[in-house]
């Protein structure tokens, strides 16, 4: 009879462990909102030239996504600040700024492909 209840004490211990370190790793995937920013982004469709999409800043300012190595070259994007970096934006100038709040369209803008 001992043995059983030290198999059911360890059996829940191991239970209560991995539901803990499954909470745990989930909580630590989620991106945090104030690390999102929403952008225009170039689709190199003639009829639907850009999407809108809210993307986490890590996509921008690391080597994934939408970072320095994959950035599209039309791509509008808002300038930002957080945790001390400053990202200046990507095609970024009244009539792009202009372009994002209007859902990502707009008559004449065309992206020149260089930061503003």
């Amino acid at each position: 009879m001992r043995k059983r209840n030290v198999r059911a004490i360890i059996t829940a211990l191991v239970a209560v462990s991995a539901i803990g370190a499954t909470a745990s790793a989930a909580s630590a995937t989620k991106p945090a909102p104030v690390h999102k920013v929403t952008i225009c982004h170039a689709t190199a469709s003639a009829t639907n030239p850009y999407v809108v999409i809210t993307v986490d800043i890590a996509s921008i300012v690391g080597d994934a996504g939408h970072g320095r190595s994959g950035v599209n070259i039309g791509d509008i994007i808002p300038p930002f600040e957080m945790d001390g970096y400053s990202y200046p934006g990507n095609n970024w100038d009244d009539a792009h700024a202009a372009m994002l709040d209007n859902g990502c369209r707009a008559g004449d803008t065309t992206s020149t492909g260089m930061n503003n």
